[in-house]
């Protein structure tokens, strides 16, 4: 599924990377993240998701969809 695509399913506005890359794997796992994976945090009640956004990159994620201004040059960041 191509960025934009994400994008215009969730009315999300790209705050960094291309419209024109490919995601091959969504997790809301953080350590489930692997090349081409993007991760979504979920806000529960013991746990922020965004907080793990850097282990999701560590772990290889290109890309977040985030309720949170996140700033990251070299990946794909929609903010929702």
């Amino acid at each position: 599924m191509l960025v934009k695509e994400i994008m215009e399913a969730t009315s999300g506005k790209l705050l960094s990377g291309s419209v024109n890359d490919e995601i091959t794997h969504f997790t809301q796992d953080s350590r489930a993240c692997v090349k081409g994976s993007m991760y979504i945090p979920l806000i529960g009640a013991n746990h922020d998701g965004h907080d793990f956004i850097q282990s999701a990159f560590d772990h290889g994620a290109q890309a977040i969809i985030t309720s949170k201004v996140i700033e990251a040059p070299d990946k794909d960041v929609i903010l929702v």
